[in-house]
């Protein structure tokens, strides 16, 4: 696996758990 895939993965991966977070506390 290259390493700017791996790294845009886990940037992409990060981002999506942080907006994920975001939504779950919007709508508790």
């Amino acid at each position: 696996v290259p390493t700017a895939l791996g790294t845009a993965l886990d940037i992409n991966l990060s981002n999506a758990s942080l907006v994920f977070i975001s939504v779950t506390f919007a709508t508790m």
